[in-house]
């Protein structure tokens, strides 16, 4: 999973770019207020916006004696550059100005939306700046001026590629890149061949991210842009990183950082810096890491950038932690933590929650790495629950649209079909002899209407039956999804199965060691065939009537119905043996994986204690846990508990290592082969 750090500099680029128009000029003084003159101060915004402010100031006082639509250019400019600059109520102050000098003038009014659009964006408000933005594109009529329409199909794909809507990011991005070619406004291509490749780059398409990103540098180092090139450099830096590519990842921030120093861009510097010191934190690099955080500071605090800070806070931290200053540490990574949510920034916080833990638990802070876990466990649940529920709501709300619309054509097919039959009946009072061939007609038009209704229910109980399938099932491995265990599980809750003798049901929680090794060296294709090959070793290995699971990641979920107690840990060996069988072929050659599980009967001896499916996977949890934390390629399974109070089951579910070491629950631990270190 991509760290924040490495993110920073595609939501930079995709930020400062939203309207620049066609030349890179610098505004002189000498120069007269005209709109080419503001077009060139929006140019110098992009790379420069704090200066963009100051020449925009020293107008100000001519600019607000203009005419009305010179006065509107200037304000829209003015809100652009201030959001650029990290001013965001300042922008929103321009914005509220434009609205009042609109008057009723759609066109100015639009402009105000997308400065807020673009001001809200540049302070983390995604939700709020899709809707402004979504608002300005369809108030502007067909002949709106081109730029206008440019900067909201970027702005939207801009903001739409932030919040993981990759469909909506690709429709809009491509508008923009239409307009863009039209107009043959290279640079303006180039920007959006820059955001296109970010998206690229999150739906792991590194080939289309890379030729992308590449034709967009072009672009940029024959119109002499280095600070452009230096952005553009960030991008390609983290599509580098993505696949694997670690030396060219390391030469494209280099060469981005001196790209823009160079050019005095700041905020892209603060960016590469950034991302440096993410690259050395990865690489074991820890003063490094440090080293470039630091530097990174002062210019995100001037830009009053909180999701730099934030990520700086991060990097710094975690060094610290893993160099055994854990006190300094933690204090720099709570408070980043803090300001993420303070932002609603939620995915952050998961990925910040998981390195955390993980640099805890290298730290040796084991209790606490444990209580990150977990909480990083329980944030990413309510996540995926919130993330459900919008796309059933999208659904819903699609299929209301499809259903309204059959109706309206019935409806429109029904009133033909009546003022058909009213022109037969004047037909048939003036003409006897055409009535056998209205009847006919009418018999015909009615035939294919029905066999019409027949051909769209049928297209709508196969669309249901393939939605039915895609919600229940994991694309990439074929398996079972989370949601669907879910919804499995609370239904045997509610309707548990009868009990038979001498048999418990089974859950076994899987988990693939070292499995970001193998994705950060070896690259996502290697860690996603890895993923494909233990699938299917788990389904030879496993009966038709047990349930397999992605649980998400690297983790795989086993739910065996019926077993005896006895055969439980034969069970577990048989797992581990058939993932660690023999190397895993891929493109990067053999790949040595094997596993660690964590497994429990359900109900729990010797009372048949019953607990609710989240319970159990949360026990297991921590049964796996304990394998990855005493060596990895092991399994622990819970046998009994050795006490059934109420009390000792809450102790249990707390700390199942300290309960073990009480005598209060008896585990059994099966060994498998020797883990296989990627590095």
């Amino acid at each position: 999973m991509a760290r924040p750090g490495l993110l920073l500099a595609a939501k930079f680029a995709l930020g400062t770019m939203l309207c620049l128009t066609m030349l890179l000029l610098r505004h002189s003084e000498a120069a007269p207020l005209t709109l080419s003159t503001l077009e060139q101060i929006e140019i110098l915004a992009g790379d420069h916006p704090n200066r963009a402010v100051a020449e925009l100031r020293s107008i100000e006082s001519e600019a607000r004696k203009a005419p009305r639509e010179t006065r509107a250019a200037f304000l829209s400019v003015q809100g652009y550059a201030q959001a650029l600059a990290g001013a965001p109520a300042q922008a929103h102050k321009t914005a509220q100005e434009l609205e009042n000098l609109a008057a009723g003038d759609s066109q100015i009014a639009a402009e105000a939306m997308l400065v807020r659009a673009s001001a809200w964006q540049g302070s983390g408000n995604l939700d709020q700046a899709a809707d402004a933005a979504s608002r300005a594109l369809d108030s502007l009529h067909p002949g709106a001026p081109a730029r206008l329409m440019y900067w909201a199909q970027n702005l939207l794909g801009s903001i739409a590629r932030e919040q993981g809507r990759h469909d909506l990011a690709l429709k809009h991005l491509q508008e923009a890149a239409r307009l863009a070619d039209e107009n043959h406004w290279d640079r303006r291509r180039g920007m959006v061949l820059n955001t296109l490749a970010a998206l690229y780059l999150n739906l792991r398409q590194y080939e289309n991210a890379q030729r992308a990103i590449a034709e967009a540098c072009e672009i940029a180092r024959r119109s002499n842009q280095n600070a452009t090139l230096a952005s553009y450099k960030l991008t390609e830096a983290n599509i580098h990183g993505a696949s694997g590519a670690r030396p060219e990842q390391k030469d494209a921030l280099l060469e981005a950082l001196s790209l823009a120093r160079a050019s005095g861009a700041r905020a892209a510097e603060s960016a590469a810096l950034i991302n440096l010191s993410d690259y050395f934190l990865s690489a074991g690099d820890y003063a490094a890491a440090i080293e470039h955080a630091s530097q990174a500071e002062p210019i995100a605090l001037s830009f009053q950038d909180w999701s730099g800070r934030a990520t700086i806070q991060t990097n710094i931290g975690l060094a610290r932690i893993l160099t055994g200053q854990v006190t300094a540490g933690r204090s720099l990574v709570e408070a980043a933590l803090r300001t993420y949510v303070q932002h609603g920034a939620r995915n952050d916080e998961v990925a910040v929650l998981r390195e955390y833990g993980e640099a805890l638990r290298k730290a040796g802070q084991t209790d606490a790495a444990l209580e990150i876990l977990l909480k990083e466990r329980a944030l990413s649940e309510e996540l995926l629950e919130s993330e459900k529920q919008r796309v059933v709501l999208e659904l819903q709300a699609q299929y209301e649209s499809e259903r309204k619309q059959r109706e309206i054509t019935l409806l429109n097919k029904e009133n033909a079909l009546k003022d058909a039959t009213i022109r037969n009946h004047r037909l048939e009072l003036r003409v006897w002899s055409l009535l056998a061939l209205a009847v006919a007609l009418a018999a015909v038009v009615i035939g294919l209407l029905y066999r019409r209704v027949r051909s769209t229910n049928r297209e709508l109980a196969a669309r249901n039956e393939q939605l039915a399938i895609q919600s229940s099932r994991d694309p990439l491995t074929g398996l079972y999804n989370r949601r669907y265990f879910q919804q499995r599980m609370a239904e045997l809750d509610a309707n548990p199965l009868p009990p038979q003798a001498d048999m418990v049901r089974a859950t076994y929680l899987i988990d693939i060691d070292h499995f970001k090794r193998i994705n950060d060296q070896l690259g996502h294709p290697a860690g996603d065939a890895v993923l494909i090959a233990v699938a299917e070793r788990l389904r030879v290995a496993l009966r038709e009537a047990d349930m397999i699971v992605r649980w998400g990641g690297e983790e795989f979920v086993v739910f065996v119905p019926q077993i005896r107690p006895d055969l439980m840990a034969d069970l577990a060996r048989r797992i581990i043996a058939a993932i660690s069988d023999h190397p895993i072929a891929c493109e990067s050659g053999l790949i040595p994986v094997t596993a660690s599980i964590g497994y429990a009967p359900f109900p729990l001896p010797p009372g048949d204690i019953r607990l609710s499916w989240e319970r159990e996977i949360n026990l297991i949890d921590m049964a796996l846990y304990l394998a990855k934390a005493h060596g990895r390629s092991r399994a622990y399974g819970v046998v009994r508990l050795l006490d059934s109070a109420e009390t000792s089951i809450a102790v249990i579910e707390k700390d199942l290592e300290k309960a073990w070491s009480n005598g209060l629950v008896e585990l059994v631990v099966t060994q498998g082969p020797p883990p296989h270190p990627v590095d």
